[in-house]
């Protein structure tokens, strides 16, 4: 591996960390008080695990980042704050709420489900089914709302059932405050190197206590606009990619008496991109056809994403345990404009006899997904009790439709009547989930816990295609299937305290994603299965030097059995089961206050993939790569606290993140290719006095074009025309301000 300069000062950056600490996870809260010292504060308290447990006394992989710590990185996407997170690998897909996760090498760029779970607070969002797009589709939550995000790695299969195979992501949201009335608002500019207009942001949020101690009430609302950066050169167009983001909160929190806690929530957020942040590439070269910020593109590619979700989480003591009740409902609207005409432009001419001369070819997909889920389960309430348990119960049913409409134009943008629709295709799918599940806890001695939990979950599921146009209206009016599947997935994790601040683990756990029923087509396996995985870990955390000093780190092995893969033929997709693959690896991570007012933080993971079996539709052999997996992920953030005048407090923070090289294949010519590696540099600063607040910060700093994405588009007749790659976000520079009450 050749490194540049910026990557050998990471490496050198890492070395000089690990020398202080070899392993760690930011375990405590921080803040910067009067005289700008960063204090260590309260540990932090994590709820993935379904109890309430410090970061450093569970005994699983898990990353917590503060709400705070959110909105000091100036994110508009879960890519902007990926640096803190080892493990974690995300593939752009063009704009805000689409992108593909990866944790500890389990990606979900392979079939057709996700198979990273992510949670708002105690419900789950996102599709379970294989015809939802569910892989790319993943939820971007504005932070401003937030209390804390965290991530677990590893599967989460017991407590989080289905697609929770890599692990979980979990946005933790703010309760009203329920004492005095809260106010926070704020407002920000920023450029994006390359851009047009500035773009900007505004977020409010007003938290009323109702009555007293008793009854709450928070309404917070936000909008930002960030402008566009990739010109298309065969449209003579410039900065055509920008993209508009907005949402609202409604919370509502009861306690009727000590033992009940009542929490109502309403979010709504919009995504609105006019075109994605893709470029072209040569076919052969992979190079950019014109520049790094240039696509060519015959037609626009819009996208816009909107979800409506409601969420009733009640928690009532009765004695022994807690009684909590779980429900929520989901709409998700996705519309994604794609520009199909290097892959079928080619066919107007043939299918018009001559009389049209290459043309357009416009793909609109429209998925809608409806979900409603509820959970039941009981926790025991004695903390300090030697036998702590977890029963559940849990139910979801999932309806979606996936609408693909295909359409031709002339080279002038007219209707093709005589063609239209190329294909109209509707994808009727429904989802249903039931679940039962346990976890125990015991401790044999002060020192040594053993915890266990098992899940038996069942999945009905029916999918109906019907098909028209003039490529598919052969096919008749439906056809589809229906599959139903039983899994049972379990966990055994024994821990070990070696002292008051320093223990080891051991983990054994399963995870699935679900398959589904194929579409009803001679030679086509009438449904694919669940992939399973098998994951072995071993762990250590704690910390030193009188708390200024967190480590954490573990070794771990993935055995992923049936891997989901996509197939095509004859004009068709589907998916199928290709094989077995192995994924080990290493996670390091560390956090020290060097001073008072200075701290270091680190991350690292290494993850070695490899397909034990070859996998021909996706164009892989045994001894291959996963797609999307970089073997090293590297990041590293300095904080800096201090004092100015007046009253005013400041803080300064950098970071530094490798992400090396990726394959991905091309299976209409057999063929794979390696993405690059990058890196990236942030800075930010903020200054502090009463209820104001500035920040200053600049992403990307040194304007890196990295792509997070690629992919070869081939013709309908096998002939590659054109790469694609997706362009990180080029160097944004901003400034916010900001007044609490």
């Amino acid at each position: 591996m050749v490194l540049s300069r910026v990557d050998a000062f990471i490496f050198a950056l890492t070395a000089t960390t690990s020398s202080v600490a070899l392993m760690a996870s930011q375990a405590m809260a921080e803040d910067v008080d009067s005289d700008g010292e960063i204090m260590v504060m309260e540990e932090v308290v994590v709820s993935a695990q379904r109890r309430d447990t410090t970061i450093l006394e569970v005994p699983v992989s898990v990353t917590a980042i503060g709400g705070t710590e959110l909105e000091n990185t100036s994110a508009t996407s879960i890519m902007d704050y990926a640096a803190k997170i080892p493990g974690l690998n995300l593939v752009g897909g063009g704009t805000p709420g689409q992108v593909t996760l990866t944790l500890r090498g389990v990606s979900s760029s392979v079939g057709g489900g996700a198979n990273v779970a992510t949670y708002i607070d105690e419900t789950p969002v996102g599709s379970s089914s294989i015809y939802s797009r569910a892989s790319i589709l993943q939820l971007d939550f504005f932070p401003y709302d937030i209390e804390r995000l965290e991530i677990v790695r590893g599967p989460q299969g017991t407590l989080y059932g289905a697609s929770a195979m890599g692990g979980l992501i979990k946005y933790v949201t703010k309760k009203p405050n329920l004492q005095e009335v809260r106010m926070r608002g704020g407002a920000g500019l920023r450029s994006v190197e390359g851009g047009g207009d500035l773009g900007y942001n505004v977020q409010g949020s007003v938290s009323v206590p109702l009555v007293k101690d008793s009854l709450g009430m928070s309404v917070s609302g936000y909008h930002s606009n960030t402008p566009g950066y990739i010109d298309n050169y065969r449209r003579g167009e410039d900065d055509i990619n920008e993209v508009r983001q907005s949402g609202a909160r409604v919370a509502l929190q009861w306690n009727p008496s000590e033992k009940i806690d009542i929490n109502l929530s309403g979010i709504v957020q919009d995504v609105d991109a006019d075109d994605q942040a893709t470029i072209f590439l040569d076919p052969t070269s992979s190079e950019p056809v014109v520049d790094e910020l240039s696509t060519g593109a015959y037609l626009r590619e819009p996208f816009k994403k909107t979800m409506y979700f409601t969420a009733l989480n009640i928690s009532w003591n009765i004695g022994v345990a807690d009684l909590v009740s779980s429900s929520s409902y989901s709409y998700t609207k996705t519309r994604d404009g794609i520009d199909g005409t290097s892959v079928y432009g080619g066919l107007v001419p043939i299918f018009s006899g001559g009389a049209v001369p290459e043309g357009n070819i416009y793909y609109d997909n429209t998925v809608k997904v409806k979900k409603y889920t509820q959970e039941l389960r009981l926790v025991s309430s004695d903390e300090e009790a030697a036998f702590q348990w977890i029963l559940g119960g849990f139910f979801t049913d999932e309806t979606a439709t996936n609408a693909q409409y295909f359409t031709a134009e002339d080279p002038a943008g007219n209707l093709v009547d005589f063609l239209n629709p190329m294909a109209d295709i509707l994808l009727d799918s429904s989802y249903k989930e039931y679940a039962v599940y346990g976890d125990v806890t015991v401790d044999f001695t002060d020192r040594f816990e053993l915890t266990a939990g098992l899940r038996w979950s069942k999945n009905d599921q029916v999918y109906t295609e019907y098909d028209d146009g003039l490529f598919y209206g052969f096919m008749g009016s439906a056809m589809g299937g229906a599959s139903s599947e039983e899994i049972v997935t379990y966990m055994v994790s024994p821990k070990y305290t070696l002292s008051e601040d320093l223990m080891v683990y051991a983990r054994y756990a399963t995870g699935y994603r679900p398959g589904g029923p194929n579409v009803a087509i001679f030679g086509i396996p009438p449904q694919v299965d669940s992939d399973t995985l098998d994951s072995y870990e071993i762990g250590l955390k704690g910390r030193l030097l009188d708390g200024k000093l967190t480590l954490e780190g573990a070794l771990f092995q993935n055995d992923w059995q049936g891997l989901q893969v996509t197939a095509s033929g004859g004009g068709f997709g589907w998916l199928e089961n290709g094989g077995d693959a192995r994924v080990k690896g290493l996670e390091l991570s560390s956090s020290v206050n060097v001073t008072p007012e200075f701290k270091l933080s680190f991350n690292a993971s290494y993850t070695h993939t490899e397909f034990l079996d070859d996998a021909p539709s996706l164009g892989a052999v045994a001894g291959d790569r996963i797609p999307f997996v970089p073997d090293w992920l590297i990041g590293a953030t300095a904080d800096y606290g201090f004092q100015v005048s007046g009253g005013w407090t400041g803080w300064v923070s950098g970071s530094v993140r490798y992400v090396d090289d990726q394959t991905y294949f091309i299976p209409d010519i057999g063929a794979s290719r390696t993405m690059d590696s990058y890196t990236t540099v942030d800075l930010r600063a903020g200054f502090e006095n009463g209820p104001w607040e500035v920040k200053l910060f600049a992403n990307n700093l040194t304007n890196r074009h990295a792509h997070t994405d690629e992919s070869l588009l081939v013709n309908f007749f096998g002939v590659p025309v054109n790469g694609q790659a997706t362009i990180l976000q080029p160097r944004t520079i901003g400034i916010s301000v900001g007044y609490s009450y």
